[in-house]
């Protein structure tokens, strides 16, 4: 398989790992509601096939987004030190999002145990991809306009999600938002501008 197709799909399938298992465990979780309650709670101690939930929906998406940050640092090795330092924190976000599924809540008291730490996890995701996907995008905006673009819109998603809703919106769908943010950038512009930089260097 050619290095821009492993990079397109691990893009693609981040985003539709974490999709399917928010909403086949969602749905197999007996009043679990989506736009109320979060991601984590369905891999929370003591609930059912935990392990597996944490497994498909947070580790395995958190190793395919650190593969297409690895793959955007390779092919903007060139690029200025914006470019470089960004896709550094996209990669440090993949791996707070995988760390999230090693490091699940307690529902019984949220800040007890390994469970006190997701919170960390999970700010550590947010501040990362926020600053790594905002400083992409204005590293790259003379050149890739489009990306810039997308790079801007999904900063201000994960934002959004993150920082603002939560005090406007139910915790779950704020969350949602935020996440949404994230993987529709990975699965598009940040693995668009990845194969099309490999692409190029391997046309020279």
């Amino acid at each position: 398989m050619k290095l821009e197709n492993a990079i397109r799909l691990a893009g693609w399938g981040a985003a539709v790992l974490f999709l399917l298992a928010v909403a086949g465990f969602g749905a197999a979780m007996p009043g679990y509601e989506q736009a109320v309650y979060p991601v984590a709670i369905l891999g929370a101690y003591g609930v059912p096939k935990a392990w597996a939930f944490n497994l498909i929906g947070f580790v395995l998406p958190g190793l395919l987004a650190m593969g297409v940050a690895i793959g955007m640092r390779n092919a903007l090795s060139a690029a200025g030190w914006g470019a470089r330092i960004g896709s550094q924190l996209v990669l440090l976000a993949g791996l707070a999002f995988l760390a999230m599924g090693l490091l699940p809540l307690r529902l019984d008291d949220l800040h007890a145990g390994v469970g006190r730490f997701h919170g960390v996890a999970w700010m550590l995701w947010c501040v990362a991809g926020i600053a790594g996907i905002g400083l992409l995008g204005m590293a790259l905006r003379g050149r890739r306009r489009y990306f810039a673009t997308a790079s801007g819109l999904a900063a201000a998603g994960m934002l959004l999600g993150a920082f603002v809703l939560p005090d406007l919106i139910a915790d779950g769908t704020a969350q949602r938002i935020g996440i949404a943010a994230w993987f529709a950038w990975l699965a598009w512009p940040a693995a668009r501008l990845a194969t099309a930089t490999v692409r190029v260097q391997g046309e020279a």
